[in-house]
């Protein structure tokens, strides 16, 4: 069976590019598929990974600094076509929303707080980028929801954390530590995410 791994962008060390790492562990023969990557930017194991950008991540100022990607990200995790007998996708925005050829999984660590919780993510922002963020959520709000019901009946989050479910998805929540119970649905063998 042939996994590959979908990720919103590597350009940072954070919890959620651990759980990439833990997923490449389960998964060693796995490419990772992400938005934009860049190696100096996010965790050194990646440098080893089978990693695959989409044509944004040439942008190197976009690839320093995501946040400017924000308008083109939809339409760049549209764009990415993954044939794999299973996708697992590792989302807090835009991951879910690739298109696989097989089954697709999706592990929510966070809904997009961009769009569910607009005003505490943009505390502190700039006009434009408040205006940008307003203007741009009505759209972005039907895609997140049209994305995450892609998924192949599983859509698992570690936390809602007061936001909007999408809700056509069967969702389960689980905690980071069990994303083993929600890839059997789909056929994948046990996960173990630290």
């Amino acid at each position: 069976m042939r996994v590959e791994i979908a990720h919103d962008y590597l350009t940072q060390r954070g919890g959620a590019e651990r759980v990439v790492l833990s997923m490449l562990d389960a998964f060693p023969q796995a490419h990772v598929h992400t938005l934009l990557y860049d190696p100096p930017g996010t965790f050194p194991e990646f440098s080893v990974a089978r990693v695959r950008p989409s044509p944004l991540s040439r942008v190197g100022l976009l690839r320093h600094h995501h946040r400017l990607a924000f308008p083109m990200l939809a339409g760049a995790a549209d764009r990415l076509h993954i044939d794999a007998d299973v996708v697992v996708c590792s989302s807090s925005g835009w991951a879910h929303g690739v298109k696989a050829k097989g089954a697709k999984v999706v592990y929510c660590h966070s809904p997009a707080r961009w769009l569910y919780q607009p005003e505490a993510y943009l505390r502190g922002a700039g006009a434009a980028a408040r205006f940008a963020a307003r203007a741009l959520r009505p759209a972005l709000t039907r895609w997140d929801r049209r994305a995450a019901r892609t998924a192949c009946d599983s859509f698992c989050t570690d936390s809602w954390r007061g936001t909007g479910r999408p809700s056509d998805a069967r969702i389960l929540l689980v905690s980071s530590l069990s994303l083993a119970s929600s890839t059997a649905i789909c056929g994948v063998r046990p996960l173990t995410v630290a």
